[in-house]
């Protein structure tokens, strides 16, 4: 299940998706912001400029490769 924390003030949320790193399946914490995703395994270290989008009951969290995003 996502846990997350939403900072209406600072126009920021946190999530945790467990299994979501695609590197090594741990945790991946997320960053989220009206102009920019961070992720960042806890387990392998895997930090990386993700792309976000949020559907009605989904989220889809993508990793595009160096200078794609």
């Amino acid at each position: 299940m996502i846990q997350g924390t939403l900072d209406r003030g600072q126009g920021r949320a946190d999530l945790s998706v467990p299994a979501g790193c695609p590197l090594c399946a741990g945790a991946l914490d997320l960053r989220v912001t009206p102009t920019s995703a961070f992720s960042y395994c806890g387990h392998c270290h895997w930090i990386s400029r993700s792309v976000v989008s949020v559907g009605p009951n989904s989220l889809e969290v993508a990793h595009p490769p160096g200078g794609m995003a």
